[in-house]
C-alpha cells in the first residue's frame, strides 16, 4: 500500500523539486490551452528561502512529489472584506503532478483541515484564478470537485495579487484515522502535536 505524507519542503534539493513539478504543471495547462503565469514567478515561493508567501509544503507519495502549495498564516485578506474577519489558513500556489491532480487535491483538503482545527483555526482559504466566465471556465469541473470536498465559493474578485480570483473557504475539522490516508509530517504550532 503507497505511502502519503505531507512535509515541509526545508531543503535545497526539495525546493528544487517543487519547482520542476511547477513547471511540469504549467507545460501540461499551456498544451491544454490555459492561461499560465510565467514558470520562474510560478516557482519563486518555492525556490526562495526568504519568501514571505507562506511556508512551502510538499505531499509525497511513496518519496514521489505529488503536489505543492503554501501554508500562508498571516496572508493579508482585507480585499475579501468581511469574509476576512474570522481566522482561517490560506493555502496558496497549490500545483499538482498533472497525472494526479484529483487525488492530490482531495488529500491536500483533508490534511489542511484536519491540521487547521487541530490549532484552533476554524477556516481554510484559497484564491483560484478566474480568467473567464464562471461559465464558460475550463476550471468549471474543478470548481464542482471541490464543492464536493467542502469548499464554498465567497465570490469573484481581485486576489491576494491583485488578479481576478474566486475566493473559496472551507471549515476546518479534525478528521480520525486521517492518517490511514494521508501520514503528517508537520506538527501544530500551537502545542507541539502531531497535525
Amino acid at each position: 500500500m503507497s505511502e502519503r505524507v505531507v512535509r515541509s519542503l526545508r531543503t535545497g534539493s526539495d525546493r528544487a523539486e517543487a519547482g520542476a513539478l511547477v513547471e511540469d504543471r504549467l507545460s501540461s495547462l499551456a498544451r491544454s490551452g490555459r492561461p499560465v503565469a510565467a514558470a520562474a514567478d510560478a516557482a519563486a515561493p518555492f525556490l526562495d528561502p526568504q519568501s514571505s508567501q507562506g511556508e512551502p509544503v510538499g505531499l509525497y507519495e511513496d518519496d514521489v512529489l505529488l503536489a505543492c502549495l503554501t501554508l500562508d498564516r498571516a496572508a493579508d485578506l482585507k480585499h475579501w472584506g468581511r469574509e476576512a474577519d474570522r481566522a482561517g489558513l490560506l493555502l496558496r500556489h497549490l500545483y499538482t503532478h498533472p497525472d494526479h491532480s484529483a487525488d492530490s487535491v482531495l488529500f491536500i483538503t483533508l490534511w489542511a483541515a484536519d491540521y487547521a482545527a487541530r490549532q484552533g483555526i476554524p477556516l481554510l482559504r484559497a484564491e483560484v484564478p478566474a480568467h473567464h466566465r464562471r461559465d464558460a471556465n475550463p476550471l468549471a469541473g474543478f470548481l464542482d470537485r471541490l464543492k464536493g470536498m467542502g469548499w464554498q465559493s465567497r465570490g469573484v474578485g481581485p486576489g491576494i495579487a491583485d488578479d481576478r480570483v474566486v475566493r473559496l473557504e472551507r471549515q476546518t475539522e479534525e478528521i480520525p484515522g486521517l492518517a490511514g490516508i494521508v501520514r503528517p509530517a508537520l506538527r501544530a504550532r500551537d502545542d507541539g502535536s502531531a497535525a
